[in-house]
């Protein structure tokens, strides 16, 4: 065990009933710190509260129900009726873990069905002591289970109204799966309310705040200030911080500050060492958390979870967000899209599960046949003809030209992409030295039967590397 763990162990009740409990909420304070955003309130308490099943995790003939725990008085939690999907093997606590933490977008429970605001995946890896978060923003553009191509948020939405198997978390698991190319055997969804609950009692969360930025506390019109230097944030405040998304990224710096919340809260509970008083709390703890989560992890899972989770020390987290360096900004049905890199999100996925990438540099020639992106090159100079030489020239370079034509006359040529084909768009750039970003054009469109036009103008005629 680590120096962390044995840090804190000493304040650890001596009931080993109590300890059990304990390190459930300190697991599940950790799920809370990871799901920070624009979360869902009473819709999910009302639905869907927190399921700890009886799971012999005591060394017991029979097991022990979390609300008989020695010492505790707990109120009995209400069990949902089980999902129609098959529940994830309990962990070995050897293998990789990999959790992914949803919250959703309250406005949507206006009208219809939710999607989800936030979604972060955490993994760890128990055998080499590492763990790690990747950000994914809400706008990605991929392919959705049960469903065409839409942003990432609407897979819960679409798991909701066609009452699929497993619903909307189900959904959005599989999704994220097919993005990033992993197992996820586990999700967690939780409200605002259970969050600035639990922060206000470890007595806030302790930051370094790098630049001002200005709180607005939900609900209410009071906005707070608040300069550079290690401030400690009480609930409301957190919750104002992870939220807000005015900054200068948008809601790339926001998806950096909930990672920096999710690590400061571990951070509190193990540096401050909160035993003693999450002990002294506990009922009140377990009454406000358990009507605020929704999960697929089971006791047994909660318990191995935090004991590892609070031995990993912070220098072994490898965090990322998908950010502008990981996609392409678009349009498409009528609506700003960020389209993923694949290449350079498989890359980011390797670093956060291995430190490092693993991608080999493959051959770009090799790349282009694998994608094997279909252009149409028109010609748009006063050089009637031209478009017939350069298509040749390109499927020499390995492009994939389907059709030649023309456009109307431009100066300069200019790419549109209306599919996803960064290796292609790639190449098609450095060969026509496209330096400017009002020459790549956006149009993507699902199902559409090319992915690149390839405009050329007069600055291609009078300067190219043909033969």
């Amino acid at each position: 065990m680590s120096e962390n763990s044995n840090r804190f162990s000493k304040f650890l009740p001596k009931s080993r009933g109590t300890r059990i409990f304990v390190l459930a909420l300190v697991a599940i304070g950790i799920v809370l710190g990871i799901l920070v955003s624009n979360l869902v309130s009473d819709v999910i308490a009302r639905s869907n509260p927190f399921n700890v099943p009886g799971i012999d995790v005591v060394e017991k003939p029979s097991p022990t129900p979390v609300g008989s725990l020695p010492g505790i008085d707990l109120p009995t939690p209400t069990i949902p009726a089980p999902d129609l999907v098959e529940m994830p093997p309990s962990w070995d606590g050897k293998t990789r873990i990999n959790v992914l933490i949803m919250g959703l977008d309250i406005r949507d429970y206006e009208t219809d069905a939710p999607r989800t605001d936030s979604l972060i995946l955490f993994t760890m890896d128990p055998l080499n002591n590492t763990a790690g978060m990747i950000s994914i923003p809400r706008d990605l553009w991929v392919k959705i289970p049960n469903a065409d191509y839409a942003k990432i948020n609407t897979a819960y939405r679409v798991g909701e109204q066609k009452q699929l198997p497993g619903g909307g978390p189900e959904n959005t698991r599989k999704a994220v799966e097919n993005l990033l190319g992993v197992p996820i055997q586990y999700y967690a969804q939780i409200n605002f309310n259970a969050f600035v609950k639990f922060i206000d009692n470890i007595s806030g969360v302790r930051l370094d705040i790098k630049e001002p930025i200005d709180l607005d506390i939900l609900y209410t019109k009071d906005v707070v200030h608040v300069e550079p230097g290690i401030v400690t944030l009480p609930g409301e405040l957190a919750l104002a911080y992870v939220r807000n998304r005015s900054t200068a990224m948008g809601d790339f710096d926001r998806a950096n500050r909930q990672q920096e919340v999710i690590l400061a809260i571990r951070d509190r509970i193990v540096t401050f060492n909160m035993f003693p008083t999450l002990v002294a709390k506990a009922p009140q703890l377990y009454a406000d958390i358990s009507e605020g989560i929704k999960t697929n992890m089971d006791l047994q899972v909660l318990l191995s979870f935090a004991q590892k989770v609070l031995e990993i020390p912070s220098e072994n987290y490898v965090n990322k967000v998908i950010n502008n360096e990981y996609v392409t900004f678009g349009h498409a049905e009528s609506q700003d899209i960020l389209r993923p890199i694949p290449q350079k999100i498989r890359e980011l996925r390797d670093e956060v599960f291995t430190g490092q990438s693993l991608n080999r540099v493959a051959d770009l020639a090799q790349l282009l046949q694998e994608e094997n992106a279909r252009i149409i090159v028109r010609n748009a100079s006063n050089t009637p003809g031209f478009e017939v030489k350069t298509a040749e020239y390109l499927q020499s370079q390995g492009l994939n030209v389907i059709q030649q034509g023309t456009a109307p006359y431009q100066t300069y040529t200019s790419v549109q992409i209306i599919g996803a084909t960064p290796h292609a768009l790639k190449k098609l750039t450095q060969i026509f030295n496209i330096t400017n970003a009002g020459q790549v054009k956006f149009n993507y469109t699902p199902n559409s039967e090319v992915d690149l036009y390839i405009d050329f103008g007069d600055d291609w005629v009078a300067s190219n590397p043909m033969p």
